[in-house]
């Protein structure tokens, strides 16, 4: 019995160091086609982007804090001039 299951962990691991240096392999020739020019360029590009984006983001969001202000200020002053009329 002990023997048949050191025989089988022996086996595993086997197997599991062979899918390990076979996925190290397929990672070291993926990485070595890569253009890291072509990667950096592609980074900065989206940073760039994702910038712009957050710019238009941000400004829109204050514009539309200072329209519904403004829309609420406005309704006061309405019902104000509303409330001195009917006095």
């Amino acid at each position: 019995m002990l023997i048949i299951k050191v025989t089988t962990m022996k086996l595993f691991q086997g197997i599991v160091q062979d899918n390990i240096s076979g996925m190290f392999l397929y990672l070291v020739i993926l990485f070595a086609n890569i253009d890291y020019k072509g990667l950096l360029d592609y980074c900065l590009k989206a940073l760039l982007g994702g910038l712009i984006w957050f710019g238009y983001k941000v400004i829109g969001e204050y514009y539309i804090i200072k329209i519904r202000k403004d829309q609420k200020e406005k309704q006061k002053q309405e019902q104000q001039s509303q409330q001195h009329k009917k006095q």
